[in-house]
């Protein structure tokens, strides 16, 4: 008797202890809550805060007893929460959950024993509004799509008990919960919703009808219901029906009256009859053909030494029809001087998806050499790179011009006639490689004695050295053991392993850091 009366204190004592750890944590997950929302209100433009009630079924799919059934659609679950918007796409919320657990009262397990439980919860959940992460700003004015994942506290209540003491049966436990919310705009304060959700009971005691052990380390919980959200503040709008992207494109034309009114107003900043919202060059007067910014005072000597930067409308690849001309003057040049190669950044505003702007500054690019080819110049004369989203290297005057990095521009690929990507057998080299030079010479070599050694890269410099290097590499390790077998055999002890990209010889730590951001596209094909 003695041992069993030690035994149960101390399963008292832990007991208690667990209990403690339990209401620290509930008493933790309620004190962020209110901390939280008692800023929910505080300098922003559009209300945050929501109070979400909804009212459904529920059913257990897990963890019951033989003989016990649920109904597939029992009542009753409902839950009430408060949801406090971080963003138009991110947020948290805090609510508490119900649900009533009973046997097949409508007969569709006819043999199912009769119980009645009950689960009680507390959560907290991370908020996404998925339709506004993913940018659908053409069906988020009505609908909404709400995700919401969390972890919580849980009590169970059974109608029996296992022991036989007469007093219900009640069990403790954490839970997880996950599901989605198709959301619907009724009003600026109202909207109704459809939320499937699943709760995981972890760890607990018994089974959901309370007849027994739990079956397994957790039990699972199906519920569907309908609800509404009311929203709270002194705004007219809440962020879940809020586009940054459409008060971007318009910001400079609204003036704010008062809370309540909004008023769009047609700006001309410049004055030269193009409104600003339109106007690629809002700050310089322009002409229409140019979209706002003024006519490119370029003069095309064919030497190449300036190019137009070509402007493009938003989300847009093609080429505007005021560059036509321009167009036509560069590939002429172009044409008359077929030493000329050149490279065409294309880049994008820092909006979007990045796999998706990375795709369209290339598409800018690749649009301005179709037009050249298109007009005669050699495709192998012209490189493409897509910069996506990074920042355009514009001259401090034209940055102060153009406000926006929906641009194109060309430049010059090399001032080397002897072009290093050309082969002593004439092949043409694109792109970055690596390859082992052996030898630098004032005079060119009469007699090509390296030719037993692999295919040999003639490269003249500005200053008249000619460099003598073998083979073509797309991958340094292979250059290094090509270098390293040379040495070894006693062949070309000055020699090294270079790299090169668009004709000019760069360091290895450069060709590193080029296949690092651009990855192996820029790789010699």
């Amino acid at each position: 008797f003695l041992v069993y009366w030690k035994k149960s204190d101390a399963l008292r004592l832990e007991k208690k202890k667990l209990n403690k750890i339990k209401m620290k944590i509930l008493y933790f997950l309620v004190s962020l809550v209110c901390f939280q929302t008692s800023f929910s209100q505080v300098g922003i433009k559009n209300n945050k805060l929501s109070l979400d009630y909804n009212l459904g079924s529920t059913n257990p799919i897990s963890n019951l007893s033989p003989s016990y059934y649920a109904n597939y659609l029992g009542l009753l679950h409902t839950d009430i929460g408060a949801r406090y918007m971080l963003t138009n796409r991110f947020g948290f919320k805090a609510d508490l959950g119900f649900d009533r657990f009973k046997n097949d009262e409508f007969k569709v397990y006819s043999n199912s024993l009769k119980f009645n439980s009950q689960l009680y919860r507390i959560n907290i959940q991370a908020v996404s509004n998925i339709g506004k992460v993913l940018q659908f700003v053409d069906w988020t004015e009505k609908f909404g799509l709400i995700a919401h994942t969390g972890f919580g506290f849980s009590v169970l209540r059974g109608d029996t008990t296992i022991n036989s003491t007469g007093k219900k049966t009640m069990d403790n436990a954490f839970n997880f919960v996950v599901g989605l919310s198709p959301q619907f705009k009724i009003t600026d304060r109202i909207a109704t919703n459809i939320d499937i959700s699943f709760v995981s009971v972890i760890n607990p005691r018994y089974n959901f009808d309370f007849k027994n052990s739990a079956l397994s380390s957790y039990g699972t919980v199906a519920n569907i219901s309908a609800g509404v959200s009311y929203y709270f503040g002194k705004e007219k709008s809440h962020v879940d029906w809020y586009n940054y992207k459409e008060i971007i494109e318009i910001e400079d034309t609204i003036v704010k009256i008062d809370s309540n009114l909004i008023v769009k107003v047609n700006y001309d900043q410049d004055e030269d009859g193009i409104l600003d919202s339109l106007d690629f060059c809002p700050d310089v007067f322009g002409i229409i053909e140019f979209d706002g910014c003024p006519k490119p005072e370029l003069s095309f000597d064919c030497n190449l030494n300036h190019y137009p930067i070509f402007q493009f409308k938003g989300a847009r690849s093609e080429i505007q029809e005021s560059y036509i001309p321009y167009l036509d003057s560069i590939a002429k040049c172009m044409l008359a001087n077929p030493d000329k190669k050149i490279m065409i950044y294309g880049f994008t505003d820092d909006f979007g998806d990045e796999i998706y702007t990375d795709g369209l500054s290339q598409s800018r690019a690749n649009q301005i050499k179709a037009a050249l080819v298109e007009r005669g110049v050699a495709e192998d004369r012209i490189l493409t790179i897509g910069e996506g989203r990074k920042k355009a290297k514009l001259s401090e005057e034209n940055r102060k011009i153009i406000k926006h990095n929906r641009l194109a521009f060309i430049e010059t690929i090399s001032k080397n006639q002897d072009d290093i990507r050309v082969l002593a057998s004439g092949e043409y080299l694109q792109g970055l490689f690596f390859t082992v030079q052996i030898g630098a010479y004032r005079r060119e070599l009469k007699n090509n004695k390296f030719g037993k050694l692999g295919k040999v890269l003639v490269t003249k410099t500005d200053d008249g050295i000619h460099r003598y290097s073998i083979n073509v590499y797309t991958d340094y390790d292979e250059a290094d053991k090509k270098w390293r077998e040379l040495r070894k055999f006693g062949f070309a002890q000055d020699a090294f392993v270079a790299a090169y990209f668009l004709g000019e010889r760069i360091t290895i730590q450069e060709a590193r850091r080029l296949i690092a951001e651009k990855g192996n596209s820029i790789l010699q094909k």
